[in-house]
Formats: structure tokens, C-alpha cells, sequence
């Protein structure tokens, strides 16, 4: 090594532009690990520290019983880089004679022993090993003399290399000393510079201390903005007004005091509409691909218990190719097939599955075997996440884990993302006088190949993630050590997060910086952003797992610094930044990324108590508001009543206007934009009316007609864009799902006692309640659905007991009964053999190119003796509907009792009615009462039209979003999907019960 001076710095930043100046430089960092690895041993990777760590601590776990969690060995494996950090051995933790000392002196030992047998050391202790070369080493391998600049927090490990180093050659350590007014921020210079003259005031060959006097620069303004958003757009207006005034981009840096992308993100994108070129530390964390996402996601699935919401959102993550559990002969037909597993596993209402069985269960009972292969895609999910379960070596793991991403196609490269910038290139060149669409075409191009580099960066990052686990089993001697994929999961997340992400580098940028990175070096520009309590800074504390009075205990030279010392080196590392800099903005936001209210940092109040703090505006449309572009700039000169000459813009502009028209007058029609199809088109008429249904090969559902009477909107995102959302969280069944429980229960047991009404009662309810059971838990295994099924009976016994008790002269005659099904519904179930009947025709309403085809699924037909009269039961275990609305905005009494009447035939059959029967009450409720249960060829005639009326105006392609009540709008399931206001008035459903227009 040459004899000259040696400038040792924090960054490559400090190295550059220390070799401008004609110095010898390198980052003190490079310099401390190539000295500390002179001792022979390599230093060791994160994951290697944390598996010596986990085998230390199972070797004393029979004294310990900490249960050797994940989060304990990572919780221990973080302690003992403090205690390697402040150069503590097991002899000093024992001479403590502190009780928890025994514990972390063992776990010293055992991970020592291991690293060095492996070759290694503990990478927090680089400074030591780096001091112990520094002393033996020749001294014509050492510089001549060494200057450092930028090392402020000095840990044990720190002053041990530097007084090492000290004690060979001539060392300078040049450290900041606030020369202005005294304040609490200011005052942190000095406690580090009392803390290094007590050190080394008394050791003659210890470093020099050469101090440089810092003060805040002439020109420091400040910001407060109302929000996160407002305070990104606020730091691009001020980068875009000095890059305007000439200044330099790599003369401007941004400071985050912590790189999260919850503030990163808005950032980006205000700089990017500002069209400021910028460069970062580091890219976007692999975790922040969708690609890595999904990955995971998989790997959160297989390592505990079945999350159905995690299962929907990997099966509809776009990059996800669910090939491995759903068949399909292109992976368009098994996305599609996807989604409809998703919505299916959607409606269940089991948050939480243990091992997946309770969701195979209650799916399998939704479908009844009508469409096999969604149970068969569940089963082969389940079956691919039993294969992880089993403990295995880590490799073994790792290759199945592997095997199963590229099967989804979780490869270096998204699904069709090539072949789309394929089309892209070779997409015509937009029309000369369309410059618009131009700079678009090169914005997606921008965009997609961003995409292929970051799931590519991705990828390779979660490759090298498990690789590294790998290498560090292997080089502990643990490779055959059986682990259990919640294990090999920790250790792969915790090693994705030690990945590095790919930073991104632009010349000529303005850069967004950590504070470190720019300190002591010259800047005209210098934003100092996120200036709140609880974002600016940091909070450091001591281990609270080591625990203060173990931490009293140790030597004063071996403790790890103060949280007081600590905060005092970020703020001189901050203050060193800001007195370099020729003008400094300070920005904040007066509410945290939750909205709610955010207090000032101690360095904005103390600068606000003697500068004018500038308030920035909270909306891009406010005009105080400067556009960050000529986008922004029309948006605001619309927001103030103004025109605009971008043709799509003005387009949009209408369509909003027109919407909100539309919401607030119920008089108007609705038009293309606000709920209206056009079917001026024969073939999109006709394409309408498949979609939605009620033609003779499509029936529709009643219920399908009942919700469409409710809001025609509400039918047709659910019935034909297949649109749903649910919150289900609890474990719980829905009463809706309770429902189909008790409704197939009582079809076995109405089935199993039809033939023996003559014996006691007492022995009817039992026969019934016991063949049920039978049906329902056979080879049902899972505990929740077997509670269920059996509250599901208590509600069977309540209804045989009612029927045995019924002295109206009907008789049970038919149990789910359909209509206008394609198939049958009835099967052999349990031990309950049935003759399988086909179902009975739809339900036609209306005559020709109108007529309306209706199917449904009666719960229970009851016929009295003499065969004249007949009566439709409705079971219901939730509430009821109101009774007034039946044959207007309720269909399913009179539409089934007609489709009864007609099969039975209308002359034999003078009286039919139709009931409620709630079978959660005790004795089931019957409603309405006993006259109001007949129903009258004209009242079934009345719903027959309303029916159709209401399908006919949806064939028409008004499917406006004009629900009949507007308390509808809250539970709704699909409001995310509609353009409708929850606010928005709704006209009076006496006057029009449809939602329609007079």
C-alpha cells in the first residue's frame, strides 16, 4: 500500500469527490472489511449469523425453552449484533453475574464456534478483526497517515480500529462543531465531541481531532403541506423552479430520512409528471414486484393455515399462470376459470381455514357436483400445499418451492410482457398531427420495459434469496438438517430483505438521497423532506432483549451507545448536510400517511421559531396550486370553469358532467355513459340478451329477477360481468350459507319420513334428524362444518315437529323442486336412496321474440290429500322480505307457485299459495298469515308482467344504476364497481318501483 495519505470517507459519492480534489480516498467501510479479513476468516452473511444463531440455540434449548421460533432466533441473532458491535465476549457477559448473561454467553460461544468452523466470522465484529490485523501488521503495508471524515456513530467497533490504527500511524479524525446559535438540535455536535475527548484525551497515541465550525447556510425556507401527496408535489415544484434558475440536477438532493415507499411512491410520480430526471439509492424492493409478491404469497399459503383471501388474491394476480391446479388449453380459459374459482371461494365465509378442508367442504356443498372441476382445482391446491409440508432439507424444499413458481410462470420475465413490447414496436407511428398518441406510444414502451427489468431484478432476487439460505446451511455444516417450510419461509423472507435492490442511476439527475450520502459535501440544493415526529427521525434504543441492567453491568468501553448518542449522530450527520449546502428547504406534512395529525420535528420548530413557514396547497386544482405540467396546468383551468384543446380530456370532462347530470335528476334517460347499451346493432342486441338471460336456452334465475327488480345494475354487474366483492372475516357461516345447509338437510329428512307420517311423532323427528346427519357429515371432516351442520339440524327437528304438528291437510309432496334447470338436482345422498326425476320446464312468460324464460329451485311443494289444493314453502333462516313487495319487487312466491300451478294443471288445482317459513324461530314462523297465502290468476298474472317488463328493459341496455331503495347501496356487493354516489338522492319507489324514469 502507497505511503501517501489515506482519505477515508462514508460513500462513493465521498470518494469521487474527494479524488476531484487530487486525494487518495476509499469509503472507511472497504477499508475496515479488507483489514478484517486478514485473519483468514470470511466474513459472514446475514444468513449465516442467523442459522450459527437457531443451532446454537437449539443446542441449549432443553435450559432455555424459548421454543426456537423464527421470530425468537431472529429477536436473539439482532441482540447478539449489539453485543459483537461493542466487542462483548462470554467471559465479560459472565463477569456480569447478571441472569440472562449465561444465556447470551452460551449463544456467544455456540455461534462462534460454528462460524469458525465454517470459516467465518460475525460481519459485526469486522472492526475488531480489522484492529487485531492493524496491530500485526507490517507498517509498510499501512498508509502513511489516514484522514477520516464522516464517521460519527462510534460503536466499540469503531473506536477499536480507529485507535488500532491510531497507534501505528498518524491518524486525523475531522468531526463538525456548530458554530451558531445554541439549540437542543444543534447541541448534538457537542455531546459526540465530548464523548471522543473523554475517550481519547488520555491516550498519547491516540487520534487526532480536527474540527470544522457548521452553521445553518443564509438561504433555509420551510414548507408544511396538508398531506403526504401534497407535500410530494410541493419538493417537485421547488426541484422544477431551481433547475429552472439554473442550478445543476447533480447539484440538487432530496433527503428522506428513511426510504419508504409509502412516500417514495407519490414522490416518483410527481417527479416523473414534473418530467425531472432522478436517480435513487436503490430501485424498488423486490418485495414491491408483483411477481415476488405472488411468490411469497404461494409460500404464506403453504406454511400455515389457508388464508382464503391470499388464495383469491395469488389466483387473480395477473402474473400468476394457475396452470398447476386449474386445466385449461390456454392460459386465457384458465384465467377465466381462475376468477370464477375465485368469486366461488369468495362468497365462502371462512376467513381462516386450517387445512383447507372446511373450504372443500362448504364448496363442494355450494356446487353440488354441477361444475366438478372447482372442487377438483381446490383439491390439487391443497394437495400442492400438503407437498410442502412434510419437513425436509432445506434444498429439497427449496427445489419443490421452485418447481411450483415456474409452473405458475413466476419466471424471470412477466406472461406475455415480451410479446406485448413485441407489438408494441411494431405498432404504426401515430399520425403527424396527433403528437399526443406519439408521446403516449413511448410512454408505454417506457413502461412495459420498466416492467420486464423489474420482474427480471425480481426474480433474481428471490432466486438468490433461497440460494443464499442454501450456501449458509451448507457452510454450517446443516445441509441435511430437516426443516419445515414456516422455518425455510422466515429464512427466505429475511434473506429477500438483505437483497440489495438494483438502485437506479441516472447522469445528470437530481438525486434522492440518504442523509449520510450527501453529508459534507458541497450542494446549491438541498430538501430536507418528512420533518413530522414519528417519520424525521428515527428512535433508537438499546436491545430490549439484552435489558438495562445487564447493559449497566458490562464495562463502560464495551456498552453499545445511548439512545441519547445515537439520536446525537443522526442529527450531526443531518446538520452536516445542511451547512454544506448554499440554500436548504425543509418540508413536512401536518398529517401522517393515515390522515390523522402529525406534530413537527424538533429541528422544523426550532427553525420555525425564528423563519416564516410557507403553506403549501392541498389539491393539484387549487390556483395557488403551480402545475408541475401541462396536464396538471388544464386540469386546473377546467376546476376554474375553462376549456381545454385535449380532445380526450374534454371527452372525459363531458362524460363526468353528463354522470352527474344523470345521479341528480332522476327525470333523465340514461344514456351511453351513464347505464344505457346501445342495441341499434342486431348482433349486440342479441349478444345482450344472452348475457343477461330469461331466453329458452338461458333461463334466468328468479332471484336473478328479484335483484334486478332492486337496481338493474346491481343484475347485471353481478349476472354478466361476474362482479363481486365480499367482506366476510369471520369463521362463521352466513345466513345465506346457513341457508343452503338447513335447505338440503330438510330435503333428506322431509325424503327419508315422507312414507311414515302414521308413527309417533317422536319417532318421525328422530328418524328424519338422524338420516340427515347421516347425508350431511358423510366423510366431512372438518370441525367447524360439522358445528354447523349440526345447528343446521336444530333447525330440522324445529321444522319436522311443525309439519308433524300442521293441521292445514297439506302433506310434503316435493323438496327442491327445479324448474328450467339443464339437469337434475336430485341424487342419491348419504344413505337416503331417491329416484332421480327430471326437473320440470322452465317457466315461459310472455309469447314470440319477447317471451321470458324463468328457472328457479322451489324449496318445498305441499299437497293436500284430495290433490285440490297446494301450497309453496320458502325456507328462510335470515329476514324476511316485506309481503307488499311480492309480485313487484319480490318474485320468487309468485313465479314458483305459477310454475307449480302449470305443471300440476290449472283446472285440478283451484287453490295454490305460496309462504315463508322461518326456520330459525322457534316453532318456525309462518309468514304472512293464513288469507294472504293465495294467491289469485290475476295477482300471478301481474307478476308475470312486471317480470317481464323488468328483463325487457335490461334487453333494451338499461342497466342504469338507479336502485328501487336506496338503502340497497350499503350492503351492496358490487358498489366498487358502480359509478353511482352512495350520497345521491334516489326518486320516490312509489312512484316508479322499477328505478326507472316515469
Amino acid at each position: 500500500m502507497s505511503r501517501r495519505t489515506v482519505h477515508l470517507v462514508s460513500t462513493e459519492r465521498h470518494v469521487e469527490h474527494a479524488l476531484a480534489q487530487g486525494k487518495v480516498a476509499r469509503t472507511w467501510r472497504s477499508f475496515v472489511a479488507e483489514w478484517a479479513t486478514n485473519a483468514g476468516l470470511d466474513a459472514a452473511d446475514p444468513e449465516m449469523t442467523r442459522l450459527a444463531t437457531a443451532a446454537a440455540l437449539a443446542g441449549i434449548e432443553h435450559d432455555v425453552n424459548t421454543g426456537g421460533s423464527s421470530a425468537i432466533v431472529a429477536t436473539l441473532d439482532a441482540a447478539m449484533g449489539v453485543l459483537c458491535e461493542s466487542g462483548v465476549d462470554a467471559a465479560t457477559l459472565r463477569r456480569t453475574g447478571r441472569p440472562r448473561a449465561e444465556l447470551f454467553a452460551r449463544l456467544l460461544e455456540g455461534t462462534s464456534e460454528r462460524l469458525i468452523a465454517a470459516g467465518a466470522f460475525d460481519r459485526r465484529s469486522a472492526g475488531f478483526f480489522a484492529a487485531q490485523a492493524l496491530e500485526r501488521a507490517p507498517l509498510d503495508l499501512l498508509p502513511g497517515a489516514v484522514e477520516i471524515e464522516g464517521l460519527v456513530d462510534f460503536t466499540a467497533a469503531a473506536h477499536a480500529w480507529v485507535q488500532a490504527l491510531a497507534r501505528r500511524i498518524r491518524v486525523t479524525v475531522r468531526m463538525p462543531r456548530w458554530a451558531g446559535a445554541s439549540s437542543s438540535v444543534a447541541r448534538a455536535t457537542d455531546a459526540l465531541l465530548s464523548l471522543l475527548e473523554e475517550r481519547w484525551e488520555h491516550d498519547s497515541r491516540g487520534p487526532d481531532l480536527e474540527l470544522d465550525d457548521i452553521q445553518f447556510p443564509a438561504k433555509l425556507e420551510l414548507l408544511e403541506t396538508p398531506s403526504d401527496g401534497a407535500e410530494a408535489r410541493g419538493i417537485a415544484g421547488a426541484v422544477r423552479d431551481a433547475l429552472r434558475g439554473g442550478i445543476a440536477p447533480a447539484d440538487i438532493a432530496i433527503v428522506l430520512p428513511s426510504l419508504d415507499e409509502e412516500f417514495l411512491e407519490p414522490l416518483r410520480a410527481t417527479l416523473d409528471e414534473a418530467s425531472i430526471p432522478f436517480s435513487e439509492p436503490r430501485g424498488r424492493p423486490p418485495i414491491a414486484t408483483p411477481l415476488v409478491r405472488a411468490a411469497l404469497a404461494w409460500l404464506e399459503i403453504t406454511s400455515g393455515p389457508l388464508v382464503r383471501d391470499a388464495l383469491v388474491d395469488l389466483l387473480r394476480t395477473s402474473v400468476v399462470d394457475p396452470a398447476p391446479f386449474i386445466d385449461g388449453a390456454t392460459a386465457r380459459e384458465r384465467r377465466e376459470r381462475a376468477l370464477t374459482l375465485c368469486r366461488r371461494l369468495s362468497r365462502m365465509p371462512v376467513s381462516v381455514d386450517r387445512d383447507g378442508t372446511l373450504l372443500a367442504d362448504l364448496l363442494a356443498a355450494e356446487t353440488n357436483d354441477s361444475e366438478p372441476w372447482l372442487s377438483s382445482s381446490l383439491a390439487k391446491i391443497l394437495a400442492a400445499r400438503r407437498d410442502l409440508q412434510g419437513d425436509a432439507p432445506r434444498r429439497v424444499l427449496a427445489a419443490r418451492l421452485v418447481e411450483v413458481w415456474h409452473a405458475m410462470g413466476l419466471g424471470p420475465v412477466p406472461i406475455g410482457a415480451v410479446a406485448d413490447l413485441v407489438a408494441l414496436e411494431e405498432a404504426p407511428v401515430a399520425e403527424p398531427g396527433d403528437p399526443r398518441a406519439t408521446e403516449d406510444g413511448v410512454r408505454t414502451r417506457r413502461l412495459v420495459r420498466a416492467q420486464i427489468r423489474e420482474q427480471g431484478a425480481g426474480q433474481a432476487a428471490l432466486l438468490a434469496a433461497v440460494e443464499r439460505v442454501q450456501m449458509a446451511a451448507d457452510a454450517l455444516g446443516l445441509g441435511d438438517e430437516p426443516v419445515s417450510i414456516e422455518r425455510l419461509r422466515s429464512e427466505i423472507e429475511a434473506a429477500l430483505a438483505g437483497v440489495a435492490p438494483v438502485a437506479m442511476h441516472r447522469p445528470a439527475a437530481v438525486r434522492i438521497v440518504r442523509v449520510a450520502d450527501v453529508a459534507f459535501l458541497p450542494l446549491a440544493f438541498l430538501v430536507i423532506a418528512r420533518a413530522s415526529e414519528g417519520a424525521f427521525e428515527s428512535a433508537p434504543t438499546v436491545h430490549p432483549v439484552l435489558g438495562d441492567e445487564l447493559l449497566k453491568a458490562l464495562p463502560q468501553r464495551h456498552r453499545p451507545p445511548t439512545a441519547s448518542l445515537a439520536l446525537a449522530a443522526q442529527r450531526t450527520t443531518l446538520l452536516s448536510a445542511i451547512a454544506f449546502a448554499e440554500r436548504v428547504l425543509v418540508t413536512r406534512s401536518v398529517t401522517d400517511v393515515e390522515g390523522r395529525p402529525a406534530a413537527p420535528a424538533a429541528l422544523f420548530s426550532e427553525l420555525s421559531s425564528e423563519r416564516a413557514i410557507a403553506v403549501g396547497p392541498s389539491s393539484v386544482l387549487d390556483p395557488r396550486a403551480a402545475p408541475l405540467s401541462a396536464r396538471a396546468a388544464e386540469l386546473v383551468a377546467l376546476g376554474q370553469g375553462g376549456t381545454t384543446s385535449d380532445t380526450d380530456l374534454a371527452r372525459r370532462v363531458a362524460i363526468e358532467q353528463a354522470r352527474l347530470e344523470f345521479f341528480l335528476d332522476p327525470r333523465l334517460a340514461a344514456g351511453a355513459v351513464t347505464g344505457a347499451i346501445s342495441t341499434a346493432d342486431p348482433a349486440m342486441a342479441a349478444h345482450l340478451a344472452r348475457a343477461i338471460g330469461g331466453t329458452a336456452d338461458r333461463p334466468m334465475a328468479a332471484t336473478a329477477l328479484e335483484r334486478a327488480a332492486g337496481c338493474r345494475f346491481a343484475a347485471f354487474a353481478l349476472g354478466v360481468l361476474g362482479a363481486q366483492t365480499t367482506d366476510a372475516t369471520g369463521e362463521e357461516l352466513e345466513p345465506w350459507q346457513r341457508g343452503s345447509l338447513v335447505h338440503r338437510a330438510l330435503l333428506v329428512a322431509m325424503e327419508a319420513t315422507r312414507a311414515h307420517a302414521h308413527r309417533d311423532k317422536t319417532d318421525v323427528v328422530a328418524l328424519g334428524t338422524a338420516a340427515a346427519r347421516r347425508a350431511m357429515l358423510h366423510d366431512r371432516n372438518s370441525p367447524l362444518y360439522r358445528a354447523e351442520v349440526e345447528r343446521a339440524l336444530r333447525d330440522v327437528e324445529a321444522v319436522l315437529l311443525w309439519s308433524f304438528d300442521d293441521a292445514s291437510g297439506f302433506r310434503f309432496a316435493y323438496g327442491e323442486r327445479s324448474f328450467g334447470e339443464t339437469k337434475t338436482i336430485e341424487r342419491r345422498s348419504g344413505d337416503a336412496a331417491r329416484t332421480s326425476r327430471n326437473a320440470w320446464p322452465a317457466l315461459r312468460i310472455g309469447d314470440g321474440h319477447d317471451a321470458v324464460y324463468v328457472k328457479g329451485r322451489i324449496d318445498r311443494v305441499d299437497i293436500t290429500r284430495d290433490g285440490t289444493r297446494a301450497r309453496v314453502i320458502d325456507y328462510k333462516t335470515g329476514a324476511l322480505p316485506a309481503w307488499k313487495d311480492v309480485g313487484t319487487l319480490v318474485f320468487q312466491p309468485p313465479l314458483y307457485a305459477l310454475a307449480l300451478w302449470l305443471e300440476m294443471g290449472p283446472l285440478s288445482l283451484p287453490e295454490i299459495r305460496a309462504l315463508y317459513l322461518d326456520t330459525s324461530k322457534r316453532p318456525p314462523r309462518v309468514f304472512p298469515a293464513d288469507k294472504s297465502q293465495v294467491f289469485s290468476a290475476e295477482s300471478m298474472t301481474s307478476a308475470q308482467q312486471r317480470a317481464k317488463a323488468i328483463v325487457l328493459r335490461m334487453r333494451a341496455g338499461d342497466i342504469a344504476p338507479r336502485p328501487a331503495d336506496a338503502l340497497v347501496c350499503g350492503r351492496c356487493s358490487v358498489r366498487d364497481v358502480c359509478r353511482r354516489p352512495a350520497a345521491m338522492p334516489i326518486e320516490d319507489p312509489e312512484l316508479d318501483v322499477d328505478g326507472g324514469a316515469p
